[in-house]
């Protein structure tokens, strides 16, 4: 009972890492783009 508790929860806080990972990702790209356009 407790290990399944364990892997839910360590597979609930990679499922958050990843998302914020790729949220801070999506925020370079959209900064760099900003960059581009500021420079022309």
């Amino acid at each position: 009972m407790q290990r399944e508790a364990m892997k839910t929860e360590r597979r609930q806080i990679s499922r958050e890492e990843r998302d914020k990972e790729e949220r801070r990702l999506f925020e370079l790209k959209q900064a760099k783009k900003k960059e581009k356009r500021r420079g022309h």
